[in-house]
């Protein structure tokens, strides 16, 4: 379920109440091409350290870098 930008998974627990748990949206790889910022690539909308990245230095893919450790915790 997608509401206001935000992807929402509907969970039906056992005793069948229902529980709303937001989850961060996937998105197409992408990474910085400033030098000076780290060499990872990032794959969440909302992403605090990949949102900082400037369009003009946003690239598609992944360049051969690793996933942002907060990405790959969400």
């Amino acid at each position: 379920m997608n509401v206001g930008g935000s992807e929402y998974v509907s969970i039906v627990s056992s005793d069948g109440g229902h529980q709303i748990k937001e989850r961060p949206l996937l998105v197409n790889p992408y990474y910085s091409t400033n030098i000076s910022d780290p060499d990872v690539h990032h794959n969440h909308n909302d992403c605090p350290s990949g949102q900082q990245i400037p369009a003009a230095n946003k690239a598609p893919g992944t360049n051969g870098y690793r996933l942002c450790k907060t990405c790959a915790s969400m």
